[in-house]
């Protein structure tokens, strides 16, 4: 635990810089999701208009996150993350004035633009920002920074449900829209403080000369493939995301209305969403990621299926917190060990089209599923419940068929992973 402790006080000033900007921006994330899901529920009569929001944000976002990945490989990536945050800000910024100053039945179509631009500037955030990560610490503090990196999404998790509870309590939704745009404007003074070094002899690779956006393309995509576990796991975050996605912000907030609750515990929900997330993040990165024990992951994907399933039981607010702060935690005991194992064992040149194709495997199918829950649910075919049942019973299906996969129980196996452990002990 103290090896831990000191690896979290080593890390550079400019890592916290990056840290900083990823919490008000992860913080203006958390909060747009709520207020523009909540905005739609509570003052549009279109049928499916969450849905078609959510969807067209995710569209934007996945047909992008490929430029976005070798914009990342090719530019300087603390200034994509800068203009990406300024971006956001201004978006979300001119909704406010719009849905301030035009009539109710322009909403609808305002908020539709409004997704897909924030979801096409967001877009270019993350693969530089999970990218930049390896020029700011060392390789053996790379456990430590993914931790920290993930907690500050997760306290986003908490702060922003926090701040839209507030704000969805006590001001108007322009004001609301305005106050999280300031967020994206103070994050990107955080970012633009940050300076990198030179990446070290052994962590340099030999990058080729920028081709074509198919070549580039098409070079990520073979790389991925190439190597089977990444590739096994990327799809596998595409099928749970699909189950996942749609029943958590389309099912959730629907349940939530039909059992005559506000926006608030709406919010309440998702801010304990993020605070178990930010305990999973405290555990994996005093435990070194699970090395040693990556086979545990299979487990902690089960385990957030049931806790999927039996959200869609809930009757008492507590019952929500509880499945809630255990769903929260599964998350980041997934996402963080995958992430530190994908930047020890891809090369330092093609991170950034990994990463930006390994974020489309994971939200590729999420438009998909948030029109299909949608869909069912504003037609009858199937209750809240059921959707979040069969998620979660899909998702844990799952876990275990990963648990008896040979290329996954062989993980820790890979050269560039056990030549890391080597150095570290």
């Amino acid at each position: 635990m103290r090896a831990g402790l000191r690896d979290f006080a080593g890390l550079s000033s400019s890592y916290y810089w990056l840290w900083v900007g990823n919490i008000l921006s992860s913080f203006g994330d958390a909060a747009v999701l709520i207020m523009l899901s909540w905005f739609l529920v509570d003052t549009v009569t279109m049928k499916g208009a969450l849905g078609i929001a959510l969807m067209t944000m995710g569209i934007c976002r996945v047909v992008l996150m490929l430029v976005g990945g070798i914009a990342s490989d090719r530019y300087n990536r603390r200034t994509i993350m800068f203009l990406s945050l300024i971006a956001r800000g201004a978006v979300l910024f001119l909704f406010s004035l719009v849905i301030l100053v035009c009539d109710p039945s322009w909403y609808p179509a305002a908020a539709f633009v409004m997704a897909g631009l924030f979801g096409a500037v967001d877009a270019f955030f993350w693969p530089a920002s999970g990218a930049i990560v390896p020029s700011l610490v060392a390789k053996d503090q790379l456990g430590a920074a993914n931790s920290l990196l993930s907690i500050s999404q997760q306290i986003s998790i908490v702060g922003g449900p926090l701040i839209a509870s507030v704000l969805l309590g006590h001001v108007s939704f322009p004001v609301m829209f305005a106050v999280n745009a300031s967020m994206f404007a103070l994050g990107s003074l955080f970012i633009f403080a940050i300076r990198i070094k030179p990446v070290s002899p052994g962590r340099r690779d030999e990058a080729p000369k920028p081709a074509g956006f198919i070549r580039e393309l098409m070079d990520g995509a073979k790389y991925m493939i190439s190597i089977r576990i990444l590739f096994l796991l990327s799809l596998l975050s595409l099928l749970i995301n699909f189950m996942l996605n749609g029943p958590l912000n389309v099912g959730l907030p629907v349940l939530i209305k039909q059992l005559n609750w506000d926006g608030s515990m709406f919010a309440n929900m998702e801010g304990v969403l993020g605070a178990g997330a930010v305990a999973g993040g405290i555990i994996v990165g005093l435990s070194k990621g699970f090395r040693g024990r990556l086979h545990l992951l299979a487990w902690f994907v089960v385990v957030m299926g049931g806790s999927l399933t039996a959200l869609g039981f809930m009757q008492q607010a507590y019952h929500g917190f509880v499945v809630m702060a255990i769903l929260g935690m599964m998350l980041t005991m997934i996402d963080v060990p995958f992430n530190t194992y994908a930047q020890t064992v891809v090369e330092t040149h093609m991170l950034g089209r990994f990463i930006s194709l390994n974020r489309l495997m994971g939200l590729g199918l999420s438009p998909l599923s948030y029109f299909l829950a949608s869909f069912l649910l504003d037609h009858q075919i199937a209750t809240p419940a059921i959707v979040l049942a069969i998620g979660g019973a899909s998702v844990a299906f799952m876990g275990i068929c990963l648990y008896f996969t040979r290329d996954f129980r062989r993980i820790e196996q890979h050269p560039a992973w056990r030549q890391k452990e080597v150095s570290v002990s």
